[in-house]
C-alpha cells in the first residue's frame, strides 16, 4: 500500500514539474488504480468470506453471580455473627450491606443505557 502512495506521489511530483501533461497523469493513476483492484480481487478469491453471528446477550452469568452473592452473605453473617456474638445483628448489618450494594448497582446499570 505504501508502494502505491509513493508512485501517486511521485506522479503528482512529475505533473507539478512539467514532466507529465494533466491527461498522462490521469492514465497513470487510473492504471495504478486499476492493478491495485485487481490485487483486492486476486485476494477475495483466495479466502472465502464467514457471515458473522452476532452474540447474544445471555443471563446464563445470572445464576452463578446470585449463588457467589448469597455465599458471600452467609460467610459475612457467620463471621460477624462470630465476631459480635449476635447472630441477629450480624445478619441484619450485612443485609443492609447488601441492599446499598444492589442499590449502588442498579444506579450504574440505569446511568449506563
Amino acid at each position: 500500500m505504501t508502494a502505491i502512495k509513493d508512485e501517486l506521489r511521485q506522479l503528482d511530483a512529475a505533473r507539478a514539474r512539467g514532466e507529465i501533461t494533466e491527461t498522462e497523469l490521469q492514465i497513470a493513476k487510473s492504471k495504478l488504480h486499476d492493478s491495485v483492484e485487481e490485487a483486492n480481487l486476486l485476494s477475495e478469491t483466495r479466502r472465502p468470506h464467514r457471515r458473522v453471528q452476532p452474540k447474544r446477550p445471555s443471563n446464563a452469568g445470572f445464576w452463578p453471580l446470585l449463588a457467589m452473592g448469597l455465599c458471600g452473605v452467609a460467610m459475612m453473617t457467620l463471621l460477624l455473627g462470630a465476631l459480635l456474638g449476635s447472630f441477629t445483628l450480624a445478619l441484619t448489618l450485612v443485609l443492609s450491606l447488601a441492599a446499598g450494594v444492589l442499590v449502588l448497582a442498579t444506579r450504574q446499570v440505569q446511568s449506563n443505557q
